[in-house]
């Protein structure tokens, strides 16, 4: 008889050892064992390998201790002993990674120095990188990458990293300061192609664009020597021909992702990097569910009113005010000019959101450049027109009557009246010639308002972005006389950038321009054949907004430059005709040239952002798509046009917002998760969503803020539930310092619109004001939230002594919470006593309700919390005594007791016996110990949100 006949093909196999079971179950037994098994598993055979390997290198986390450590005082370097076995085992170790994240355990300056030895200007730094090159290799499962160390990445890493398909997590925080990337030199082309270019103007500037889309670096590249006034250098655009452009496009970094689901920019330190965001989120917008984005101290500080070598008024806090050009010196480092570049750099700053998200074109800033000073002096016989005369001679005539009659005049004589009548005439005369000079300038155009010495206005920029606005009315708007009709613009003068209309078609652009008598008149014909090609070289199909707001970017900056080299040159001029300059006049030349040379930085970092917007504008759809990737491409941009992005979670900090900006870029009706830390005032967006809220109610859920406004207060009480807020009111003293105010809010409006509807669903919460009292928890609040704060899991607050005695008494009540941390005590007790007694008496009440859950407590905001370990004594099993024949001792009743007496004796031992069954019938109740362990830093705790870092500093 055949023994395999009675099996089936339905009858399972059977099992004989653990390696017949199928993977899938022995994948499942491996992720049930600890760390330390799976390493001797992994010595087993090579199938159990696998698996274990599978679990020891799923995930590669680095933390940066600090300096001061001596916990982390390992000889362990966990990070150069994993990127080796990584890069160099036979054993392709990589494969398994799911999540590489490089940390650090403080924030700030003490973070900087723990992984200061690893910055890419070091060779450590450098090595770094290309061993995390050869492991990102074979990591091509990789799902998460976690860059928290302002270390810069090398491109060749950015580029490997944009081929891993599976990377759905990406956050980095940049490097401080520019990039290191050094663009490859261009080639060596021979001057003798072009012989009337052999002196020291670059080749790369004057390149053929009729051949395809001009290189935005070739057109930015040395505007002064690409716009100079030189006859010779007067070349025709479309008769040369060059091969091939020198100039190679610089590797693309964070525009390199696509379908990102999570992504997070943070410390960005410059403009540059917006263009690549922008990029990313718009390759992302389908599938990216949360966004976090922050600027750097240091770059967000640059948007904030300068220290008190400014000189202005502390109550100015809320923006700047227009600082008149008249008073503004030449010097780069005077307090005005700080000012005026502050004003500028909060402009941009405040476009940033706006162009991320692509509903605002990028906009080059004004730059105080000074004009050329003339030594002319003001001619006493200059025509004053009939109506200013008049003017003059009437206020001359009140004069003479007032002294006259006016009470206390009679102590004048006729020649202290004629002085003073002097003094009010030559004042008369200084006002009639502004008024008469402000008048023409506002005629002729806004950007060229440098008359007498001054310096270009700053809100050139605000009127030509505005929707829909065009020149003559913002001219007709901002003049202090009646409107006029409009008059010709017929020169180079007169033709002001903002007039164009960015929604006009590409043949209205270019503006027909002739010399004028103020301006370089051979200026304009380069100018108008580079605006020409560019415009005739876009390929069909790409919109024209962004590269006409470029052009008009160009001008504006050909502007600067030019009036820069001009004071340059009288500069130079001026320090060759003296015979010998003092050590004070050599210093003030060299002040000015430094504050040029600075200029001319500045303008070159706004021609490298317009080079980026010019490139992604250019930017042809990819033609290897197939009819369904461009439906699903469609389809994906029109429901970002009408709906926005569909974030669950927007995080940003010290970004500055505007409300109108995010109501038309992101889908507010899928948001579950805010956080808006010192970006500016939130009234508007906060107003925005509750609006959206009545329409529909939104599924918002967790809130982070630092402008805890009455808005905010009456969102979160429309709200149908909410799981968590943190609200933070930061010290005046803080910086970068706020733009918003102080709300001015009280706990008082805070339990009345956010406790008593919310505290039934309130898993976190965080009350933390360092500005003022105004928010310390009082014993009436602290009742409420014991009472109902049933399902509350983290609180951090503020109490006095009388609040936290009542908090003892009410403990009971919070039955789910796991860490408590009292920010600050109110008293005026200042013995380090009170505060250790303060955590026994709260110990001392979480041992009597043995249903409390509080393992983690944290007295101060010193960031160290002590854990509580509780012990449950469980009472012995106490044996019933039982008689035993024959197995029990003799005893001598004869010495026990009188048999004559009524009572037998009691024995010696009697008291001793009882208190020993007194103890054991103690014994028989279980008893609840509390073990109180020290030493705990918020970083060693995982699983509370309140401790973590970022909240706990209030920054992302």
């Amino acid at each position: 008889m055949d023994p395999g006949a009675n099996t089936s093909p339905g009858t399972p196999t059977k099992v004989s050892n653990i390696l017949d079971l199928p993977d899938e179950i022995l994948k499942e037994i491996c992720s049930q064992c600890l760390q330390c098994d799976w390493v001797c598993l992994s010595l087993v055979c090579r199938r159990f390998r696998d698996f274990a390997a599978a679990q020891l290198y799923r995930n590669f986390h680095i933390v940066f201790p600090d300096e001061d450590d001596p916990y982390f005082d390992s000889p362990i370097d966990g990070l150069a002993g994993g990127l080796s076995t990584f890069a160099s085992s036979n054993y392709n170790y990589a494969q398994h990674l799911r999540e590489i994240s490089l940390d650090t355990l403080s924030v700030g300056d003490r973070a900087e120095a723990a992984y200061k030895p690893y910055l890419a200007t070091v060779s450590c730094g450098k090595f770094m990188n290309t061993l995390f090159l050869l492991t990102l290799r074979n990591a091509q499962s990789l799902d998460t990458f976690q860059w928290n160390i302002r270390v810069e990445l090398s491109r060749p890493v950015f580029k490997q990293l944009h081929s891993i398909k599976s990377l759905k997590h990406l956050h980095l925080r940049l490097q401080a300061g520019p990039s290191l990337y050094e663009a490859p030199p261009p080639l060596p082309y021979s001057s003798a192609q072009y012989p009337e270019y052999s002196g020291s103007t670059p080749v790369s500037q004057w390149l053929n664009f009729s051949s395809g889309t001009p290189d935005p670096a070739t057109i930015y590249g040395g505007p002064p020597t690409l716009l100079s006034s030189s006859a010779a250098l007067k070349p025709s655009w479309k008769s040369r021909v060059s091969k091939k452009s020198p100039v190679t496009k610089e590797p693309p970094t964070i525009s390199g992702f696509r379908k990102l689901e999570s992504l997070s920019v943070l410390d960005i330190d410059s403009h540059d990097i917006i263009t690549e965001i922008k990029i990313c989120v718009r390759n992302s917008s389908s599938t990216l569910r949360k966004l976090k984005l922050s600027f750097s101290d240091s770059f967000a500080s640059q948007a904030r009113k300068p220290s008190a070598d400014a000189e202005l008024d502390d109550s100015e806090d809320e923006g700047f005010q227009d600082v008149p050009l008249a008073g503004i010196t030449a010097t780069y480092n005077s307090a005005p000019a700080k000012v005026f570049r502050a004003q500028e750099e909060r402009k941009a700053q405040e476009s940033v959101l706006g162009r991320i998200f692509e509903l605002e074109p990028f906009q080059a800033k004004n730059f105080l450049v000074p004009s050329v000073e003339e030594k002319e002096e003001e001619s006493p016989d200059e025509p004053i027109s009939s109506e200013g005369q008049h003017f003059i001679d009437r206020l001359n005539a009140h004069f003479r009557k007032m002294t006259a009659r006016v009470n206390g005049t009679s102590d004048f004589t006729y020649l202290d009246q004629q002085n003073a009548l002097d003094v009010i005439t030559e004042a008369a005369k200084k006002y009639v010639k502004s008024e008469e000079a402000k008048s023409k300038v506002d005629s002729s155009t806004q950007d060229d308002r440098t008359a007498d010495g001054m310096y270009s206005s700053s809100k050139e920029v605000e009127q030509g972005l505005a929707p829909g606005g065009d020149g003559d009315k913002t001219q007709a708007s901002t003049s202090g006389t009646k409107e006029r009709p409009a008059k010709a613009k017929d020169t180079a003068a007169d033709m002001n950038p903002d007039d164009i209309d960015i929604a006009a078609p590409e043949e209205q652009l270019v503006v027909e321009s002739q010399p004028a008598v103020d301006t370089i008149a051979t200026d304009a014909s380069p100018l108008k054949e580079l605006e020409d090609a560019i415009v005739s070289s876009v390929p069909s199909g790409i919109p024209a907004k962004t590269v006409q707001a470029q052009l008009r970017n160009l001008r504006r900056l050909n502007r600067f430059f030019h009036k820069i080299e001009k004071y340059t040159d009288a500069l130079a001029k001026e320090i060759q005709e003296a015979e010998k300059l003092s050590p004070e006049d050599a210093e003030d030349h060299l002040q000015k040239l430094s504050g040029c040379h600075k200029s001319l930085k500045d303008m070159r970092q706004t021609l490298k952002v317009m080079k980026a917007e010019f490139n992604d504008a250019t930017t042809l759809p990819d033609p290897t798509a197939n009819d369904k990737e461009r439906l699903l491409q469609d389809a994906n941009g029109y429901a970002r046009a009408t709906r926005g992005i569909g974030l669950r979670s927007l995080s940003i900090h010290l970004v500055p917002i505007k409300a109108s900006v995010l109501g038309k870029a992101i889908d507010l009706h899928t948001l579950n998760r805010v956080t808006l830390l010192n970006v500016g005032e939130q009234k508007r967006f906060w107003v925005l969503m509750m609006k959206e809220n009545k329409l529909k109610p939104l599924p918002l859920r967790k809130i982070y803020t630092d402008d805890v406004c009455l808005q905010f207060l009456q969102l979160v009480s429309e709200l149908s539930c909410v799981e968590e807020v943190f609200m933070l009111q930061r010290s005046p003293n803080y910086k970068p310092e706020s733009f918003a105010p102080n709300p001015g809010t009280t706990i008082e409006q805070i339990r009345k619109f956010v406790l008593r509807k919310h505290l039934h669903s309130l898993r976190r919460l965080m009350i933390k004001n360092q500005a003022d009292s105004t928010w310390d928890v009082d014993e009436k609040t602290i009742q409420l939230i014991c009472r109902r704060g049933k399902v509350l899991e983290e609180l951090a607050v503020i109490m006095g002594m009388r609040a936290i005695h009542t908090f003892i008494q009410n403990i009971g009540g919070l039955i789910n919470l796991r860490a408590l941390q009292l920010i600050s005590f109110r008293t005026e007790d200042t013995c380090l006593s009170v505060i250790r007694e303060t955590r026994c008496f709260i110990v001392d009440a979480i041992s009597q309700h043995r249903q409390l859950k509080l393992e983690w407590l944290a007295l101060g905001d010193g960031e160290r919390a002590v854990r509580i370990i509780r012990k449950t004594i469980e009472a012995p099993n106490v044996p019933k005594k039982t008689s035993t024949k024959g197995k029990e001792p003799a005893t001598n009743t004869q010495t026990n007791y009188n048999v004559d007496a009524p009572f037998p004796m009691v024995p010696v031992e009697s008291d001793a016996s009882s208190e020993s069954e007194d103890d054991n019938e103690d014994s028989i109740f279980p008893t609840n110990k509390l073990q109180v362990i020290e030493g705990f830093a918020f970083y060693d705790i995982y699983g509370i949100r309140i401790f973590k870092k970022e909240v706990a500093n209030g920054r992302l």
